[in-house]
């Protein structure tokens, strides 16, 4: 790969202004080369663009080995890269292969199936390359750079308390919505996002990334002060 060519422009990550480099959102590492050409490009500064760039292919030789990613028309081309990756000594796949634990396959009635290779994660890591793909795409989509009062806060599906989505506003509008917002697809179909910004509450936001057709996080932005003061305002009038 040649030298990234660099020009003055603003980091979406951390806010610098300065000499920056193009960034891919989703990282283009987290897809086979085939996959790469329509995914959008942002500005980052060289610290924050190789910051995480171990973490991107820790995701994705994670994705590689899941057993839901590869079940998809992708499956076969992206263990390839991880196997491949893993013969010539790069990349972690060789050591999530190792760590992997055999593990019971059961039944809805609790019958043993059989077994199976179950491979530990790093949530850390995986969710700090998602929390970068939600700016990525804040700045992508809203033409600027996510405030600095703004926070991401990411989660796998599955994990996302009602505490965080409950039955207040501005979160009760995005869940309604969020359900029928439109599916932007990207990388020929290996990631898709829909994304909602609550009208009269910009600070406010969710995102739901699609890996593969097989792996979704759920992304919010929130003013932690703003929404501290609300639920204040909220238990005082109830």
């Amino acid at each position: 790969m040649g030298k990234q060519k660099r020009h003055v422009g603003r980091c979406v990550y951390c806010g610098h202004s300065g000499m920056v480099t193009r960034d891919h959102v989703p990282p283009r590492g987290l897809f086979p080369s085939a996959l790469r050409g329509d995914l959008p490009i942002v500005d980052s500064c060289r610290a924050c663009n190789q910051s995480y760039a171990h973490d991107i292919e820790y995701v994705r030789d994670c994705l590689a080995l899941d057993e839901d990613v590869g079940s998809t028309p992708y499956g076969v081309a992206l263990f390839e890269v991880a196997r491949r990756n893993a013969r010539r000594g790069f990349g972690p796949a060789r050591g999530l292969i190792r760590d992997a634990e055999r593990v019971e396959v059961l039944s809805p009635e609790g019958v043993v199936l059989g077994e199976r290779f179950q491979v530990g994660i790093d949530r850390g890591r995986i969710l700090h390359v998602v929390r970068r793909t939600v700016q990525g795409l804040w700045a992508h989509h809203i033409g600027q750079v996510l405030p600095p009062e703004l926070t991401v806060n990411c989660w796998m599906a599955g994990e996302v308390a009602d505490v965080v989505l409950g039955e207040e506003e501005p979160w009760m509008s995005l869940r309604e919505e969020i359900t029928s917002a439109p599916l932007m697809s990207l990388a020929k179909g290996a990631f898709g996002y829909r994304f909602v910004v609550v009208p009269d509450h910009s600070e406010a936001s969710i995102w739901f990334l699609h890996f593969y057709s097989a792996k979704t996080f759920i992304g919010i932005t929130l003013n932690e002060e703003v929404a501290e003061a609300r639920r204040r305002e909220q238990r005082e009038t109830s």
